[in-house]
This record gives C-alpha cells, structure tokens and sequence, in this order.
C-alpha cells in the first residue's frame, strides 16, 4: 500500500531530536542467536526471528520489512504487511524515500536497555543511493569511447545494484535509516522507533541542507484472528468526516481511508482491534510526550485494514546529521480494547502527567459561554443578568473575546469600544465575583490579525520562512507566532498578570493551543520545530498567572490528553459533535449505549482525575455545522453532560437563534438539572463509573457517581417513545429514584425501569 497517494499531501510541522538511551550491547554479529529471559532472537538465511512467550516477530533481510506479527492465543497472522519494503519511512523535502527508493538491509545489532528493561533489535538499511559527479553526464556520452578496460554502469544499474554503487560513488546511500523494535520480557508489548542519518556524498551539487518533514510508521492489516470478527474502537472527539462508533464490526471500514484528529493534542491518536472470541486484542499508538504531534489514518483495502501514524517532525538535515523519531507503541493483551486504553493511560500518566494544582472550585464548574455583543447593553447588559444566570445555577462565566479584533487579534489589552469600557468590565467580574460566581476570559496564541501594530512593533514574536517574510497561519491566516521566542513568553506572561491584576478573572479558555507549522527562520537559536509546540509557553504563562492569583485555572479548548498537563480542563466535545451526534440518532444509525462509550472510552484512557467539560452547542455551531434547536433530545444529551463531566452552555449570538432564552421552559430546565447536580455531592466530586453498570436497552445512558459512602445510579432515555430497561452491574436494587428533574419519586422494581421520552432517572443509595 501507498501511503502517498492517498493525497495526504505536503503537510509541514514541528520535531525534535530525542536522545538515545543508554545500552548495554549483546551482540553486535549478524550470525549469533542469543536469549535474554524469554526473549530471543534467531537469525535464518533470509529471516530475522525476534519473540518472547507472547508475541513473535520476523523480518527479511533483503529490505529489513516486518514480515510477521504472531501471538500466543490468536491463530494466524496479526499483520499482513503492504507491498511497502518496510513498515516504516520518513520524509525528506516532499519525498517519502523508503517508498521512493526502497530499503536495503546493511546488519543489524542487538542491546540490552537497562532503562526500559527491553531488548532492543536495530535493523541498518541504506536509503537513497548517492551519485557521483560522473553520473551528471548523459549515459550516452560516458559510452562512447571504445575498448575501455571497464564500462561505466548506468544509473538504472547504479540504483539496483548496491555493490557497484559502494565501488563507483565511495558512500553507497545517501541516508541511513535505523528501524529499531523493543520488546520486553513476559509482555506483548513493542515499541518501535526510527533514526535517520544523513551520510557524506560525494556529489558537489548535493544541497548542503535537507529538510525532514516527518516519519511514518505502520501496522500493515492488523486484525486479531479473522477479520470478520474483528471489531474496532478509535477513542476521541468525533466529527463527520471521520466519526468511526465504538466497537465498528472491522468489515464495514475495509475499503475506507479516513483522517483522524492530530494527536496528542487534538485527539487521542489511538487504534484498537478486537476479538471477543479470542479475548484478545491488539493496539497501536504514538509517545511524542507532548513534544511533537502526530496524525493517524486508517487506510483499508479488500480484506485488511492498514493503521497509520504521521509524526510531524522537522528538522534541517545537514551531512553527519541524525534525528530520531518518537516511539510507536504496539500492544497486544488479553481483553477488550479497555485493557489498552489502560496501557494508554499508563503512558499518559508518565509522559503527560495530570496538573498537580487543580483547585477545587474548577471541578464544580458550571460554565455559561457569553458574547458581550449578545445583550443590550453589551458588556453592562452581562453584568444585569449576572444574578439571573446565577439563581439559575452558573456558577462561571467564560466571556468570549472582549478584546479588540477578537479570534483576528489586534491587541488583547484594549477592550473593544463597541462592547464597553475596561471599568464596564471590571464592573462585571466585581458584580460575578459578589455572587460567588468565577470569570475567565478567552485567550488567543495562535497569532495577530495583519492589522495589529504588534505585528510590525514585535516581529521577534513570529515565525519567519527562509526569507524572513512573516508565516501566516495555515487555519486562521494570522500571523502566526512562535510560541518557542523568549520574547513572545515573555509578553505573554506580562499579559496574563496585567489581566489578573487590573480585573481580578479567575483564569482563561485557551482557543486553539494546537500544534502548528515550524519556523524555518534560520536565525533562531532553536530547532524549527519548537515554534509549533504550546506547551513549554502555556507551561510558563500558567506560572506566571499563578503567581499573581494560585486558584486560577486553564480551560483548553483543544481536546487531546496533552493539555491535562498544561490545563485544568479540557473540552471533550466540539461545535459539530453533538448536532451531528443527534442526526444520527433521529436515523437509528446512533445510540445513547455509543455516546456511553464514547466517553467511556475517553476516561479510560486519561490519567484518573481528568477533567472534561463537555459542551451540545458553542459559538462555532451555527458557523460550521447548524443547530436546530433546544429538543428533548438535546435537553437530555445536556443531561449527560451535566451528571458525568463538567456542563457549558452557550448563552447565544446575535445573528445565530435560537437562544436559551427563546423558551423560558429552557433555562426552567437547566435550573432543575443543576439543582439536582447539587444536591448530590457525589455528581460533581463522585468518581465516574460507566463500565460498571449496563443496559440491556441501548437507547438508555447509564452510568454510577460514586463517593465515600453514597452512589448515584443515572439513566437517561435518548429516545423519544416509551422504553423498558433492565439494569446489569453490582450495585443495590433498594435505591431511591427520582425524576431528576421534577423531582418526583420513582418506582423501580429491582432493577427494570420503565421511561418516558428523554427521561432523566437518578437513584441513590
């Protein structure tokens, strides 16, 4: 399979160089077997076996292609590799030169890393042959003289014939790549990881620099035993081009090539096969520790399914120079795919660690998103209908930007004068502040509009090509900024103090903080691309906010695990999410036991503790996707949202309706929920438990808070007639059930329930 032409084009980003641990060499010789534990390795006369007593491994030694993934417990082969030579390849100027060029096997080494405690095989192949200066002139005039002692080979002979381009060119590849495969003692686990070097040419014209623009790695037709009972689960947000429902039976995705959100930061970046026969599956995933992002793809043809991981890493590849990718993580382990997701957050825990200085008051957020130009009277109309929103059960404000040039920014200081005066708005965060409600603002670091002075006053701020001419952003068209210039952390800090001081907000929502194009400016002191990475710089603003005010907060819009780390928060949904969810829904194509899982999924792979703040309608609904309205069915999705993260709801535009305050019966509602989110401590601070309780009826959400002694047993109906329900999981029959929004008592017998349309249940004991 072709990775390129699948028009994934010239995609520019960031990378880094990662230091090689230190190893304890076992045998260097390409003729010796050895064991270490149950690890062992034998070389054959065309093969490379590599195994332990879970998972065994061979490759050629032709093009050092992974031709083999076997486990114990599941018959077959797990992989099934492309007509690519090898399972992984990088990316030079616009050219994937494995594809390109193919891969020849030079040796291969094998180490002990006391670190990792792994064995750790590395496979040498020479890439890209390298021409020497006669080969410049035309084939037919290298020919012409007769009775030579020996004729020049052509170019065609040169690239297929490795030992002649050794005697003619003196350096026979242009690039060495280096495929190493890690695995541990007792686990089906494998890390891979690649290293590429550029070698000494000979060529005079040979550009002096090379730009690497990434390495990608594979997990050719993975599947567990027969495909056709394969099911497969991709956690994260979801947006139409790419939605895949948990648990998608694996022959509905064969004959799809789909794009998913880049990752760490926008999306989890993860894929896992399952097979419930066997109680075995298989993973795949990427370690960037937050350092460079990747996208994942999932390319299937007649019979298997390829997964796909792009690192973004780019770097200037001078001669000598060598840059070594991030780790590729496969998992094989017995169980469903949550057995991975606990693997992940394993990483997650270690790589992406959840901030340690969360207060409190950010778990029990309520959040109300507001856009001064909707009320009469702009930022002074918010400030009337503060104590409203409060009796209603708010208890934060996000204020969208209130700066001038909003989302283009020209200069976030200045409060735009058609909303207000900075004494309106420190009028409005008092008057919040007095009924015990929290402010935050928005806060854009992707870039400034063209228009801002800062542009032209700064631009030590920004990213630059080879030329010095100012990068736009690639989305927004911006003038994107380097997140990586001293200079830049520094106004940034001075910015966040300057707003807690001069209005006393309680923290920010952080507008899109993801990864973004490198800066090539070769002025920098730094590799380019630390200019794309945010979280050294929201790392440091955090700091310096914090030590102006220590309970404030970050609420990240980006959605990936990385942002725990640098956030207090995280949104898991986005403006086309839940819309597009309830399409799907009203089509039968979608059930409330998919959305349980979705999020299901989403816990179990992030570090315990994580805060999600999920959201049925933001500001951006209406501008890319639509919204049709405050239905049963979105009052009930909002029910979810309310009883098993943290709720945020959108107070309205100008130009966009409906608004919550179209239907008085709306905001009654949301009253009555987040009433009932209060009187039960246990659903704000409770932990969230939805594998522990099931349901038979798949139109029904279910799900447990838990806390000390008290447990909340949720069922909300998504659909829109009658049903029946029939609870399973470990927990008493004798509980105490409401409607949680009348309040009126329920009878249950033992654990079948009978629900209206889009009724909200909760019983406590």
């Amino acid at each position: 399979m072709s990775f390129t032409k699948h028009g994934l084009g010239l995609i520019s980003a960031l990378g880094i160089c990662v230091s090689v641990l230190a190893q304890q060499p076992i045998t260097s010789r390409d003729s010796e077997d050895f064991n270490y534990q149950d690890v062992y390795l034998r070389e054959q006369s065309d093969q490379l076996v590599f195994g332990n007593s879970k998972i065994e491994l061979k490759f050629g030694k032709q093009h050092g292609e992974w031709l083999s993934l076997k486990s114990v417990g599941a018959p077959g082969e797990m992989i099934v590799p492309t007509p690519a030579p090898v399972a992984a390849d990088f990316r030079i100027d616009d050219e994937w030169m494995v594809e390109k060029n193919g891969a020849h096997y030079e040796r291969r080494t094998v180490a002990f890393d006391q670190a990792r405690g792994a064995v750790v095989l590395k496979l040498v192949l020479g890439v890209g042959a390298i021409s020497s200066e006669w080969q410049m002139i035309p084939y037919e005039w290298r020919t012409r003289a007769e009775g030579t002692a020996e004729r020049h080979p052509s170019d065609a002979e040169m690239n297929l014939n490795p030992r002649m381009v050794h005697r003619f060119a003196g350096s026979p590849y242009a690039f060495e790549f280096v495929v190493e495969y890690a695995i541990f003692p007792g686990e089906g686990r494998i890390e891979r990881a690649a290293t590429v070097t550029r070698k000494v040419g000979q060529n005079i014209l040979d550009s002096n620099s090379k730009k690497l623009k990434g390495f990608l790695f594979q997990l050719p037709g993975a599947a567990v035993g027969e495909p056709s009972e394969c099911t497969i689960n991709i956690p994260g947000i979801f947006v139409p081009s790419s939605y895949v429902a948990p648990g998608t039976p694996y022959p509905r995705l064969l004959n799809r090539f789909i794009e998913f959100y880049s990752a760490p930061e926008g999306g989890f970046g993860t894929f896992t096969v399952s097979n419930k026969r066997l109680n075995t599956s298989i993973g795949s995933w990427m370690n960037t520790r937050g350092e460079t992002t990747y996208l994942s793809y999932l390319s299937g043809d007649d019979h298997r399914i390829t997964f796909l991981h792009y690192e973004l890493r780019t770097m200037r590849m001078f001669k000598g120079t060598a840059v070594r990718s991030a780790i590729h993580l496969v998992h094989v382990a017995q169980g469903g795919s949550e057995a991975l997701f606990a693997q992940y957050r394993q990483m997650a825990d270690e790589s992406m660690p959840l901030d340690p200085h969360t207060p409190d008051w950010a778990r029990r957020m309520v959040i109300l998103s507001v856009f001064a130009p909707y009320f009469p009277g702009k930022i002074k109309g918010l400030t009337e209908k503060l104590p409203f929103y409060k009796e209603i059960g708010f208890n934060t404000i996000w204020l969208l930007p209130h700066y001038l040039g909003s989302y283009s920014n020209i200069d976030p200081l200045a409060v735009d004068p058609s909303m207000g005066t900075s004494a309106d708005l420190k009028e409005m965060v008092r008057t919040a502040h007095a009924l015990g409600m929290r402010v935050i603002f928005d806060m854009v670091i992707h870039g400034f509009s063209p228009r801002s002075p800062i542009v032209h006053e700064h631009p030590e701020f920004f990213e630059h090509d080879e030329l010095g001419i100012a990068i736009p952003h690639a989305t927004w068209g911006s003038i994107s900024t380097d997140w990586a210039s001293p200079a830049y952390q520094k106004y940034m800090a001075d910015y966040v103090q300057h707003d807690v001081r001069e209005y006393d907000i309680d923290g920010y929502r952080i507008d899109a903080a993801q990864y973004k194009s490198p800066n090539w400016d070769p002025h920098i002191p730094y590799e380019p691309f630390r200019s794309g990475a945010a979280l050294d710089l929201l790392a440091k603003t955090m700091a310096a906010m914090r030590e102006v005010k220590p309970e404030s907060i970050f609420l990240s819009e980006v959605w990936g695990p990385l942002y725990h780390s640098v956030s207090n928060l995280v949104h898991d949904n986005q403006a086309q999410s839940v819309p597009f969810l309830m399409e799907k829904m009203d089509k039968g194509e979608v059930t409330a036991a998919d959305y349980k899982l979705h999020i299901a999924d989403a816990y179990s792979a992030l570090p315990e503790g994580a805060n999600r703040v999920f959201y049925s309608r933001s500001a951006d609904t209406s501008r890319y996707y639509r919204f049709d309205g405050y239905s049963p069915r979105y009052l009930a999705m909002e029910a979810i949202h309310a009883f098993f993260g943290i709720p945020e709801v959108f107070a309205g535009d100008p130009v966009n309706p409906p608004f919550p305050d179209s239907d008085a019966a709306v905001y009654e509602y949301y009253r009555r929920l987040f009433k009932a989110r209060r009187d039960y401590p246990e659903l704000t601070d409770g932990k969230i438990l939805l594998r522990e309780v099931d349901c038979d009826n798949p139109r029904i959400f279910t799900g447990i808070r838990r806390l000390e002694q008290h447990t909340s047993v949720v069922a909300i109906s998504l659909s829109n007639q009658a049903e029946t329900a029939r609870l399973i999981g470990n927990f008493a029959e004798d509980l105490n059930w409401i409607d949680a929004i009348s309040g009126a008592p329920i009878a249950v017998h033992g654990k079948v329930m009978k629900l209206k349309p889009f009724q909200v249940l909760l019983g406590r004991h």
